[in-house]
């Protein structure tokens, strides 16, 4: 495990807008996204398995946080920052009284 990291302002602002990207070029349904400190919280409407979702937006995000950090991707151990844990909680919302309350979690929270 490596040392825990904080975002910035500027590194959240960052995860969110890649997160609007990819799901704009993707044709995902992004109803909600809070990148915060040291989590982000993401809701989805996707055609794909969640998980998968997860690890694109994860990834997505590494690149865009690398970039900003100065780091290229084979530029030796710093070039392979770590910016998350491994996996992240991939909860299915089954009715829309569910998703709104999502949402107002992500939203408000």
């Amino acid at each position: 495990m490596g040392p825990t990291i904080t975002l910035t302002v500027e590194q959240r602002r960052a995860v969110n807008q890649v997160i609007a990207d990819h799901c704009r070029i993707r044709k995902w349904v992004l109803h909600a996204r809070n990148a915060r400190t040291n989590h982000v919280h993401v809701v989805v409407s996707a055609p794909i398995d969640g998980e998968r979702v997860r690890e694109e937006l994860k990834a997505w995000a590494a690149r865009r946080l690398s970039e900003h950090a100065g780091l290229r991707p084979g530029s030796g151990k710093d070039g392979a920052k770590k910016w998350w844990t491994e996996k992240g909680n991939v909860e299915p919302l089954w009715t829309d009284c569910q998703l709104k309350a999502v949402i107002r979690y992500v939203d408000d929270q």
